[in-house]
């Protein structure tokens, strides 16, 4: 099957409208920057994007950057934007060519990163999962950083590959991370 291609700033504009966003063996040209929408909340570190939509990207391939958290100065306290994903979010088979940045975002549904490729650095610093997260047989071909992570629901990495190394320290797990079941 052919890969259709679609610019990222049209994804964030149907997210922004409150679409569901679905593709399917498609190329995402530019950097997709979650933390880029119109309907952010003040907190009081920075601003949150809330992402009400479900979203499923299945062998996709992001040709940009990937974020999910912005920094807008020269440090976190200055001016930046984390995201909370309301929904599932699916990433299965996908291919991540440049660096992801899902440090500080919070998923309150079912995530999945399965059998996904990143072929950069992979930020979850500080990320939450309220429900489950699937990384069973992803690639992480450069260091993947999950340090101060919240897992539950018993996440899987199993026959997750860490090819450069991987970073879990003072990560949180409710249930087993490489629970076979």
């Amino acid at each position: 099957m052919a890969e259709q291609k679609i610019k990222a700033s049209e994804i964030i504009n149907k997210i922004d409208k409150g679409e569901h966003i679905y593709y399917e063996n498609t190329l995402i040209e530019g950097d997709l920057n979650f933390a880029d929408l119109k309907d952010t909340a003040q907190t009081f570190k920075g601003s949150r994007s809330y992402i009400n939509s479900h979203i499923a990207f299945i062998n996709c391939t992001f040709k940009g950057k990937v974020i999910a958290y912005d920094m807008c100065g020269e440090n976190e306290f200055e001016c930046s934007v984390a995201t909370t994903f309301l929904r599932n979010v699916l990433f299965i088979g996908c291919k991540f060519e440049q660096t992801v940045y899902f440090s500080l975002a919070i998923f309150s549904g079912y995530t999945y990163f399965e059998k996904s490729h990143f072929s950069e650095f992979a930020h979850f610093h500080k990320v939450q999962f309220i429900a489950r997260a699937y990384f069973g047989e992803t690639v992480f071909k450069e260091n993947a950083l999950f340090r101060e992570a919240v897992f539950n629901g018993g996440d899987r990495f199993k026959l997750a590959k860490f090819e450069k190394g991987a970073a879990f320290n003072e990560a949180l797990y409710f249930g087993h991370p490489f629970d076979p079941s």
